[in-house]
């Protein structure tokens, strides 16, 4: 059971709704009518029937470059189950990159593009939008990692040389990497084989690719091998005795900081690690007589985003570095003691380092000193990009007494494009009046006020029979203008001035602007609570949702748009009366009808606007046709209806086919239908006007009447 909550957080999605006998009918069997268009009704309507998204695979191994991929397949059908060619699909992808964005479908109705995979383990959101109808569909695609490999992976003891007393314990970490240096899922068991000595636990599950287990020594000093049975060929040591003074027998490493972000985003992105050796009793080594660097720095893992690691050659000036285009380098201690540097690069994702102690000559021991440092974790950016998508079948549920909801997901991303942090806050706020609208708008920098000719003072609109002027705490919102001014709240109003309770940022003019409140009962319910697992469906795996927040997951978060359905209110912000002001009269004053979806973040690092949004009436429709059978030129009154509350749908598109009957010959029965308007009116109605010639034939002809793919036929009869 789905759950609405109240709620407040720091990151605000506003949308702004501005409003402005006998027969016979069938259904169809879609579930979402599309935002139609004003264009000339046509007697050749084409029809989707089916529009699906498929893929050769819902897994692929993550990996650099474009080696692994897999196929999008989006195939188109009509009613009679047949593919619809040279039809254009759009396909988008959260994650990974598209061989193309755009495709026309086959013979066979179906268009292809390629997915390459990620880098790293990630979730892709993709969609396929045929670009003619708007036929809208969507699935998920896992990016995972690929299998354990003996050159990427670790067993490292820490300390590594403990006494061989029966009570001293050392800490082993398996960390298991495949060939990318992508960590295994997490959860993966590990099983640590350990001749001598004895486990506290001989399984543990992985974490970001890292299974601890806890050794204690035997009372017999040796080298202990250690192994997993997970991965044949993986080894490491553990010495269990004693070890010579001053010569390196443990390596600690801590970072600063072990949270940071990508870089250029305001943000921490960069942190020191420190890097301790020791020798067998604790203290740190001698190493005063180097001829060589005698510490190894190897990355294990990273994002591959332009991130590097510094330290300081033997030299003691000379800054030696690891990159994207380097994976070792060496450096030396002073006192036992380094500090290397890492700087984050535009990719989130894990830090993994193994450091390694050398002699004085640059050479390894025999067994290894070496150790891995505790994942640094480098974060994506706040929202810098958000964009708002919604899917055409399946979109709106019917809640009953008047009230429909309408799907809708955000899309959240920093300023490279990575998703955000998961848990990052949504608000919600919503606008359903425009009081004033204009487009000679200006702002000052460092001034809370917006001018224009119009009089904010007297701007009216007229709600439940009562005027309503504007008042503080409206909301402002301005399209043509920086990301950091497009949304406002109003303080005062009087001729020619609003002021906004902050000051706008940028100096500008001719500036669109809107000015309303929310007075219709419209609001947003946000996912406040995803549920545990993958993400395979947005608004199934959310378990919770609040009114006036969200969360994303993945940088994703779903949302509902809840809106009254009835006469007055369905395809309120409809683009036929979003083109055409004067065509939705319902609500003054005229040219109200307009449905805005604002998003903003909560710092104003990013704000966008959304036109797509509007009150949709459910499919599939009906229509009615009285009379639904002729014998003479006449009008027949059309009525359509949408699959919900069977409201009445203006706006909607009428088109028409007439089929005569079998074996009538060219001239003996025909119709031509004359439509006064391409759209129906208020009411859901439009009269078509038929006019029947021919010589005449004994049998009915089928003249059928189309909305969306819901159609009537009325038999006309020329004897």
């Amino acid at each position: 059971m789905k759950k609405f909550l109240w709620g407040f957080w720091s990151l605000l999605v506003l949308v702004i709704l501005v409003v402005g006998g006998c027969g016979k009918s069938e259904s169809v069997d879609d579930d979402f009518v599309t935002n139609p268009a004003l264009t000339n009704s046509s007697n050749t309507p084409s029809q989707i029937e089916a529009f699906t998204l498929s893929s050769t695979a819902n897994t692929v191994v993550a990996a650099p470059g474009d080696v692994n991929k897999i196929y999008l397949i989006a195939t188109l059908k009509d009613e009679q189950g047949n593919g619809v060619q040279n039809r254009t699909v759009n396909f988008t992808a959260s994650q990974g990159k598209l061989g193309s964005t755009s495709v026309k479908t086959d013979a066979s109705g179906v268009a292809k593009v390629f997915l390459f995979s990620t880098e790293r383990p990630a979730v892709s959101y993709v969609t396929a939008t045929d670009a003619t109808s708007l036929a809208f569909s969507e699935k998920f695609i896992s990016f995972t990692p690929g299998p354990a490999a003996v050159a990427k992976s670790s067993i490292v003891a820490a300390p590594s040389t403990i006494p061989a007393d029966g009570t001293t314990t050392s800490t082993i970490t398996v960390t298991l990497l495949d060939a990318n240096s992508t960590p295994v899922a997490d959860g993966t068991p590990v099983t640590l084989i350990a001749p001598a000595g004895t486990l506290t636990k001989p399984t543990a599950t992985t974490t970001s690719g890292r299974a601890v287990f806890t050794i204690t020594s035997a009372t017999t000093p040796q080298t202990v091998t250690l192994s997993t049975n997970n991965l044949s060929g993986l080894t490491g040591s553990l010495v269990m005795g004693s070890g010579t003074v001053g010569e390196p027998a443990n390596i600690t490493l801590s970072a600063s900081a072990t949270h940071i972000f990508v870089a250029g985003v305001g943000k921490t992105e960069n942190t020191n690690i420190s890097v301790s050796v020791l020798d067998a009793a604790g203290n740190s080594i001698n190493d005063y007589n180097l001829t060589a660097n005698n510490l190894k720095i190897t990355w294990i893992s990273h994002p591959w985003g332009g991130e590097y690691l510094t330290g300081i050659d033997l030299d003691g000036t000379t800054i030696n570095r690891i990159d994207d285009a380097s994976t070792t380098m060496f450096v030396k201690t002073v006192g036992g003691e380094a500090i290397l540097n890492l700087q984050s690069g535009h990719l989130p994702g894990s830090i993994e380092v193994e450091v390694e102690a050398l002699d004085a000559g640059g050479a390894s021991f025999d067994p290894p000193v070496k150790a891995r440092l505790p994942q640094i974790v480098i974060a994506s950016g706040p929202p810098h990009t958000i964009v708002i998508t919604h899917p055409i079948t399946n979109a709106i549920v019917n809640s009953g007494s008047g009230v429909y909801q309408m799907k809708g997901s955000a899309i959240v991303t920093d300023r490279f494009g990575n998703a955000v942090p998961d848990g990052t806050a949504i608000h919600f706020g919503l606008i359903d009046s425009v009081i004033a609208h204009g487009f000679d708008g200006a702002t000052t920098a460092a001034n809370s006020g917006l001018t224009s000719a119009t009089n904010f003072s007297t701007a009216s609109i007229v709600r439940n029979a009562l005027a309503r002027n504007i008042q503080t705490n409206d909301r402002v919102l301005i399209s043509n203008t920086g990301i950091s001014d497009r949304s406002h709240y109003v303080e005062s109003a009087r001729n020619g001035t609003l002021t906004t309770t902050k000051l706008y940022q940028e100096t500008r003019t001719s500036l669109e602007y809107w000015v309303g409140a929310s007075l219709l009962g419209a609001h947003i319910n946000g996912c406040r609570v995803w549920s545990d697992g993958p993400v395979s469906n947005l608004h199934d795996d959310c378990e919770e949702y609040g009114t006036g927040v969200g969360f994303t997951k993945l940088g994703l978060v779903p949302f509902w748009m809840v809106y009254p359905a009835n006469l007055q209110t369905i395809m309120t912000g409809s683009k036929p009366a979003f083109d055409d002001p004067a065509l939705d009269t319902r609500i003054t004053p005229l040219g109200s009808a307009k449905v805005i979806l604002v998003t903003s973040s909560s710092d104003n690092s990013t704000t966008s606007l959304d036109m797509r949004y509007y009150f949709a009436p459910v499919s599939p429709f009906t229509i009615e046709a009285v009379p639904d059978q002729i014998s003479s030129s006449q009008d027949i009154v059309l009525t359509v209806r949408d699959g919900g509350d069977t409201i009445p749908v203006p706006f909607i598109p009428v088109t028409w086919t007439f089929v005569p009957p079998t074996g009538a010959a060219a001239g003996e029965i025909d119709v031509d239908v004359t439509l006064p308007s391409p759209l129906t009116n208020l009411n859901g109605q439009i009269v078509a006007t038929v006019v029947i010639s021919g010589t005449g034939f004994s049998e009915p002809g089928t003249l059928t009447f189309y909305a969306e793919k819901g159609k009537v036929e009325v038999k006309v009869y020329h004897p």
